[in-house]
């Protein structure tokens, strides 16, 4: 007899992979591992052994913090936006490519002639860019249609994972949208797309919703990760979902900001066409509930702040810790300047500038770029329901000014939830939802424990923030690079 019964959610990132255990609805393990690229040019691809091995260590050293009563009772991943590996009998023919990996894009321009950047984000839910499985397919169907035909299972990362725990392939249709082969309005792969890309429809892994079971984990997966033979092996979702699972983003009003190496706004919207219409990416959501997710991003915001960085501040371990505390020391509105770290080499010349308001600058660029999505959004789309509640979640909210600047600029309340695994927390719900833990997602986020805190717009700082955004939208028109 078990006395605790505990889930494992696993978020396989752009810069890292986390893990938790649900115990009991409180976090009550978390572990992390890096990230393994082989990188150089437009080439981004990684190992997929090693991948599988890495997170089968990082699933192990969960269940060692595991009291030996206790029984893990489903598992599931979510992972970020869409990467391709091609697999014969069940091995991988080449490394997993990664979606930033931008080879192909030539070569899906020719693939994809007949079809509009508008049709491909109508069929599919997200927008035509030169990365991504579309691209990556078109150069493999390009360059070695012989491999492309050779391989009896065409995927991506986390379906390889799956298939190494429990022996059965099946893809989300959260995942399935940023693999970008699935029809989102039938639910099933789009027969033009493999067409054009020569792929045959057996060649693709069965669809399935989010949270359903897959398998039980095998006899060889037990003793690679430490997990019960016959544990449930659950289907997963794209991070950003999980994100929102997590946070509680249910119904129409609310409005997510999941911060993490990309900076994604979520609009839970009842209406797919109208999220087309407003431009947005689109989730197959809380389909039980007719919930579809529109969302936008600012790709790799994380990553252009870090450029800032480098420019002022050595790199370190605390880092970060120090970036907030002197971005702390400088009033609102930065002193006056006016810095988008998406456009750094339009910026004034930052040594004219203290540190302080250069940290800053860099955070209230990265939320003025957010404004900018988010009224752009409401504009396309003016019967789009009011926002009730802004949420915040990610790395970000560690900082103790960043999500204050949120509030002010958006002259909005926020609540934030302070954990940077939000996204593994999302995944272990919906291992949960397989395995029968829950009833709901919504049943799943009222069971958890969580810290919160609200923050209130400052009317000192808001008024020269209204200001200062006049400013920045002037200073720099248009949408921001990896704007989508």
């Amino acid at each position: 007899m078990y006395n605790t019964h505990y889930l494992i959610g696993l978020d396989l990132g752009s810069s890292g992979m986390k893990g938790v255990t649900l115990c009991d609805g409180q976090v009550a393990a978390q572990q992390s591992a890096p990230m393994q690229y082989l990188q150089e040019n437009e080439f981004c691809e990684y190992d997929a052994d090693t991948y599988y091995n890495t997170i089968a260590e990082l699933i192990r050293r969960l269940v060692k913090h595991m009291p030996d009563n206790s029984r893990c009772t489903g598992i599931a991943i979510a992972c970020a936006s869409g990467n391709t590996l091609l697999l014969k009998n069940g091995r991988p023919l080449i490394p997993i490519i990664s979606w930033r990996d931008s080879r192909g894009r030539q070569e899906m321009e020719k693939v994809f002639s007949n079809l509009s950047a508008e049709d491909i984000h109508h069929i599919c839910g997200w927008h035509k860019a030169p990365k991504f499985p579309l691209t990556q397919l078109s150069w493999l169907a390009s360059h070695h249609p012989a491999l492309l035909a050779q391989a009896d299972m065409i995927c991506e990362g986390s379906c390889y994972v799956n298939y190494r725990l429990c022996g059965q392939y099946g893809m989300d249709h959260s995942t399935a949208t940023t693999f970008y082969l699935q029809n989102q309005s039938t639910l099933q792969w789009d027969p033009r797309f493999l067409t054009l890309l020569g792929i045959q429809p057996e060649q693709l892994p069965p669809l399935v919703p989010s949270g359903r079971k897959l398998g039980a984990v095998t006899s060889q997966a037990a003793a690679e990760t430490g997990l019960p033979i016959g544990t449930p092996v659950v289907a997963g979702c794209y991070d950003g979902a999980s994100v929102g699972r997590a946070s509680g983003l249910l119904r129409e009003g609310q409005l997510l900001i999941s911060c993490g190496t990309s900076w994604v706004c979520g609009y839970p919207y009842k209406s797919r066409q109208k999220l087309l219409k407003m431009d947005t990416m689109i989730d197959p959501y809380l389909l039980e509930e007719n919930i579809w997710l529109g969302m936008t991003s600012l790709g790799e915001a994380g990553v252009y702040v870090n450029h800032v960085l480098d420019r002022v501040l050595p790199k370190s371990n605390d880092r970060l810790e120090r970036f907030d505390q002197l971005a702390s020391y400088a009033p609102a509105g930065s002193g006056g300047l006016l810095l988008n770290p998406m456009r750094l080499e339009q910026c004034d010349d930052l040594e004219r500038w203290n540190v302080s308001n250069i940290c800053r600058a860099a955070m209230e660029g990265i939320v003025y770029s957010v404004k900018r999505q988010i009224q752009r959004v409401q504009n396309a789309c003016p019967d789009y329901p009011a926002i009730q509640e802004i949420i915040m979640a990610g790395g970000p909210t560690k900082s103790k000014l960043w999500p204050q600047i949120v509030s002010d600029i958006l002259e909005f309340p926020v609540r934030v939830y302070h954990s940077s695994n939000t996204s593994a927390v999302g995944a272990a719900i919906l291992a949960g939802l397989g395995s029968g833990e829950f009833f709901s997602v919504e049943d799943a986020f009222h069971s958890i424990h969580k810290h919160t805190v609200s923050f209130l717009p400052d009317a000192n700082s808001t008024s020269i923030y209204r200001d200062d955004f006049r400013r920045f939208q002037a200073r720099f028109p248009g949408r921001d690079i990896n704007m989508i």
